[in-house]
């Protein structure tokens, strides 16, 4: 399976979950490392620009082709299954929970979920301490052209 993560070019090879153990995201409290990706390109650059202040949207971004090998475990959660305000602009700490106990439980190194800018497609979290996470590979790099109207240089 490919999917697709964005990020500052200086850290587009990075998947160790760095950047997330230190904010905490969505889906993972602040200390947990997870890596987030998308299913589309697209996806992956709508849920930049509604994270990322449009004067921080600079040149600067690249994304990243990862392949998920097929029969890596997987855990979906499906949107039907989540509490009723789950697309919450603040983060949700049952959200956060949900992703935690995901990452102690380590039987999945994926975690599928509803992407919050777009329920009908999928985010796919990536655990990077399990040990199917060393057979995930990123394909390809390349630059983040957005349209001009997104980036302010």
């Amino acid at each position: 399976m490919e999917v697709f993560r964005i990020a500052k070019s200086k850290f587009i090879d990075d998947l160790s979950g760095a950047g997330s153990r230190l904010h905490g995201g969505r889906w993972n409290k602040k200390g947990t490392a997870v890596v987030y990706t998308s299913c589309y390109r697209s996806l992956a650059a709508l849920e930049l620009i509604v994270h990322v202040p449009q004067k921080n949207l600079t040149n600067d971004y690249q994304l990243a082709i990862i392949d998920i090998p097929e029969g890596i475990n997987m855990k979906i959660i499906y949107a039907e299954s989540l509490p009723e305000h789950w697309r919450t602009v603040s983060i949700n700490p049952h959200l956060q929970s949900i992703g935690d106990r995901w990452l102690a439980e380590g039987i999945y190194c994926i975690l599928q979920v509803p992407s919050v800018v777009i329920p009908q497609e999928w985010n796919y979290v990536i655990n990077p301490a399990h040990p199917e996470a060393k057979e995930i590979r990123i394909v390809k790099t390349e630059d983040l052209i957005l349209d001009e109207r997104f980036v302010t240089n």
